[in-house]
């Protein structure tokens, strides 16, 4: 009789053992389900606060863009001059033409 009791009692602990665990995953999974939702709630509210800001912006970022080109625009015109001007100073140091002609020779 003491050994079905001590059975039936170890037979209790381990299916209340058993359900615990059940509940533990199960509680960990609706955690990880919790925070995935909360994550993509907040990609889709930053996103959509972008949607509605940009087009108040568009023009703005328009002009920064035309800005931009020109500046690198006008950096690559300026480095091609500087890159010519080093290249008459050469010609001329190296050579019997002076740096005017040099120019002519480069510019025409």
């Amino acid at each position: 009789m003491a050994c079905i009791l001590l059975q039936t009692g170890a037979e209790d602990a381990r299916f209340e053992c058993a359900r615990k665990m059940t509940e533990l995953e199960s509680r960990k999974r609706y955690e990880f389900l919790e925070a995935m939702v909360s994550s993509m709630d907040a990609h889709l509210r930053f996103f959509e606060r972008g949607h509605e800001v940009t087009p108040g912006t568009r023009r703005q970022l328009t002009v920064l863009i035309y800005c931009s080109n020109e500046a690198c625009a006008h950096h690559a015109i300026a480095w091609a001059l500087w890159a010519r001007m080093l290249l008459c100073v050469w010609i001329s140091e190296h050579t019997s033409m002076s740096v005017s002609e040099g120019n002519a020779w480069l510019f025409d």
